[in-house]
């Protein structure tokens, strides 16, 4: 059943876009569509969290010094959306930003 949900997570994340549809724009920003059906998506901010980093075998990397990343020198991958190692973008420690306002931190 896992291995079906991380399908459905890729599937819905993947297709995420801004709401161009004229139709709840304010109330819900992105939408996922799916076949004739249309996934509204309201969030706090922006619809993809990062939830691990992945080495290049795609495994969590536990210890981040030891790939480089409080030394901006980091490899891997960055995991997202609940899918695991179907959803992931490169990992650039340079390209980390935190917004002093919120406290968030934010991945270009």
């Amino acid at each position: 059943m896992f291995f079906e949900e991380e399908k459905f997570l890729e599937f819905f994340f993947k297709r995420v876009k801004f709401n161009r549809t004229g139709r709840y724009e304010s109330e819900f920003p992105y939408v996922s569509p799916c076949g004739r059906e249309m996934n509204y998506v309201r969030c706090d901010d922006l619809p993809v969290v990062f939830s691990h980093l992945l080495d290049s075998s795609r495994q969590v990397i536990q210890d981040m010094a030891a790939h480089g990343a409080s030394t901006g020198q980091g490899t891997g991958l960055l995991s997202y959306g609940g899918a695991g190692h179907r959803l992931t973008v490169p990992f650039h420690p340079p390209s980390l930003c935190m917004l002093p306002g919120s406290g968030r931190v934010y991945h270009r």
